[in-house]
């Protein structure tokens, strides 16, 4: 879900769900929410020579395939395995995934500039771990050939749609109850996704141990690894694990921003959003209410719930804007420090929220914020945002989505806009009716996520061709969009959205 540092934050305000060791209970199965190591590996590899890219991948590979043989081995080898690798993925996921491989090409020369990064070195493109290249295609050939080697053992590659905690999820969904599960990945989403499925499972999410940013090693140089017990998750935050209270939680996450709603200007996980949101959703509790029933959102409680927190909006974002202004004047204490800082926290020396907050919020600032950063009618924002919490609500419970549905802004309407629009508008599910249409195929998505340097990843001539057609998607020189961004990873390039429909139609 794109939330930064929850796992961490969850686990130093909940030590309890941190274990050595999972429990049994029925058949154990080992699931691995596999593209991560990939990523994982890569990082451990030796220095890229680009005249012998074939090797490199080769090398990368054979390190993939012996680390999940070693999760294996340290898992207790359980009796089954399935390996779920990310394949093509909703709309409203490649516009984050473009979003960010974009970024990577803008932040190159400031970079480079500020000596973080070897311009004479080139590095092999991470842009190839993506459906459809020819580097996943290989990978796709040595798993099959691993699960081949195992019996219990089985894999749903690239060629198959759906992110790969979806996958895993719909796996489990496919058992009885009361199975323990492993659960192999180091996206938080995964967390939110496992709690769901915990009311009938027994699950654990394995990933390695971690101290000062770096993997601890044991005596052998072998990985080292935590489990982190979902079911007593549910119960330290909820001393409960009814369906309902977590059905309210994953509710309350969208409303601090993922991969496919922003997060507010007043909200965020780390600025103390997080405790807002979760101690007015156990009052809520008290009470009796809950946001979501059946699987959808009641809105007039959602309704209710804003009103809980609206009060306090213009002054969060007026501490948040105060506090991003005072940020540029650190310098770093290394000398990497001081040119990093160069370059992470240029959100904060550029300083967009100047537009409406000068020592204070200007007196117009919400119709300027409105005009500036969202582009379009009020109402229409506040809906297209409600769609959203209700997508996002059915793709998690694995329930039928719109697959071409996207968020269009890069900003969320402000918490008393929204309230105002519930208290004046009865919204009913009917109000979000789905277009059903196919995911794209691996190499489309390619076309649609791959800034036009990585486009020799791409085989296909005609798909290759499709930037000359059509330029204004690919952009040499842009901007990338700081409001409410502290630090230069956490922005999002300003670039034109490519909708999968669009590709659908002119890539047949």
């Amino acid at each position: 879900m794109g939330i930064p540092s929850y796992y961490r934050f969850l686990c130093q305000k909940n030590k309890k769900i941190i274990t050595n060791d999972y429990y049994l209970n029925g058949k154990v199965v080992l699931c691995f929410d596999f593209n991560c190591i990939v990523y994982y590996c890569l990082s451990k590899m030796p220095e890229y020579d680009e005249n012998n890219n074939e090797a490199y991948e080769k090398e990368l590979i054979s390190e993939v395939t012996k680390y999940v043989e070693h999760v294996y081995i340290s898992a207790k080898k359980p009796s089954e395995v399935f390996i779920a690798v990310d394949g093509v993925v909703p709309m409203a996921k490649m516009k984050q995934q473009r979003m960010r491989r974009f970024k990577g090409l803008f932040m190159e020369p400031y970079e480079i500039e500020a000596g973080v990064r070897n311009i004479r070195k080139k590095s092999w493109d991470k842009n190839s771990i993506t459906p459809g290249t020819l580097f996943m295609k290989k990978l796709d050939v040595a798993l099959k050939e691993l699960c081949a080697r195992h019996s219990g053992w089985s894999v749903s590659g690239y060629n198959d749609p759906g992110e790969g905690e979806h996958k895993v999820m719909n796996y489990i969904r496919e058992y009885e109850s009361n199975n323990t599960f492993l659960i192999y990945g180091l996206d938080a989403d995964l967390i939110l996704l496992s709690m769901l499925q915990s009311t009938k499972q027994n699950l654990f999410l394995m990933r390695e141990v971690m101290e000062f940013n770096s993997v601890v090693l044991d005596d052998n140089d072998k990985t080292q690894f935590l489990y982190l017990n979902i079911h007593s998750l549910n119960n330290e935050l909820f001393h409960s694990t009814k369906e309902e209270y977590i059905q309210d939680y994953i509710m309350m996450m969208s409303l601090l921003g993922n991969d496919f709603l922003p997060h507010s200007l007043s909200l965020t996980i780390k600025d103390n959003g997080y405790t807002i949101l979760f101690n007015n959703l156990k009052e809520f509790h008290k009470q009796k209410k809950f946001l979501v029933e059946n699987k959808l959102i009641r809105w007039d409680m959602l309704k209710e719930f804003i009103n809980m927190f609206v009060a306090q909006e213009a002054q969060l974002i007026e501490h948040r804007c105060k506090k991003k202004s005072q940020m540029y004047s650190y310098k770093g204490k290394t000398e990497y420090e001081q040119k990093m800082a160069q370059t992470i926290l240029m959100p904060c020396k550029w300083f967009v929220e100047k537009e409406f907050y000068d020592n204070g919020l200007k007196q117009d600032w919400e119709d300027t914020y409105y005009k500036k950063f969202l582009n379009d009618d009020k109402n229409a924002c506040i809906e297209q945002y409600l769609k959203g919490l209700q997508w996002i609500l059915d793709y998690y419970n694995g329930n039928v989505i719109e697959y071409d549905w996207y968020y269009p802004h890069m900003e969320t309407p402000l918490w008393k806009d929204i309230y105002t629009y519930l208290c004046n508008d009865t919204i009913g599910k009917e109000r979000f009716i789905y277009e059903i249409a196919l995911p794209l195929k691996p190499e489309q998505q390619l076309v649609l996520v791959l800034p036009i340097e990585s486009f020799h990843l791409i085989s296909n001539e005609k798909y290759k061709s499709f930037p000359s057609r059509f330029p204004q998607y690919y952009p040499s020189k842009f901007s990338v969009h700081t409001l409410g961004k502290k630090f230069i990873y956490e922005s999002e390039s300003n670039i034109p959205i490519l909708p999968s429909k669009f590709i659908r139609k002119m890539l047949v």
